[in-house]
């Protein structure tokens, strides 16, 4: 039997919490900050996670990369987020902000966000994508 413990269900870019996939800007180079949710799943109460969080440009180069302390408080945690009658795992909805970066023109990015536990060892992984849109420059 498979055990699901400490994953990611899902991963997306947010808009004031609405799922997006395409962001307009009016102008370019222009620096900006994906604003990401994200499900965990079963995680386990107090445990020291890390996240990392990477974008990708239509070149596949990673133009963003991020790893942040994590760990679920079980007093920050209403009865129904817990999986499991011991209150010893958790799922828990979380708003990652990637750091600020150049946005140079229209293009597509691709993101990575993975769990791994304290001895660095993937737990989980997933991956959304976003398409930048604007008015094209004349210097193409």
């Amino acid at each position: 039997m498979t055990e699901y413990i400490e994953k990611i269900n899902f991963l997306y870019c947010s808009n004031n919490g609405s799922p997006v996939s395409s962001f307009d800007f009016d102008e370019f180079p222009l620096p900006y900050a994906f604003t990401l949710q994200s499900l965990f799943f079963n995680l386990k109460i107090e445990k020291e996670y890390t996240i990392t969080t990477l974008a990708y440009n239509d070149r596949d180069e990673a133009i963003v990369r991020t790893s942040n302390p994590f760990t679920l408080d079980p007093t920050q945690l209403s009865s129904d987020k817990f999986t499991n009658p011991e209150h010893t795992q958790a799922s828990s909805l979380i708003a990652i902000k990637t750091p600020n970066f150049t946005i140079v023109g229209p293009g597509t990015y691709r993101i990575k966000m993975i769990l791994s536990d304290s001895t660095e060892n993937e737990l989980s992984s997933q991956e959304t994508y976003a398409s930048v849109q604007g008015p094209i420059s004349d210097k193409i």
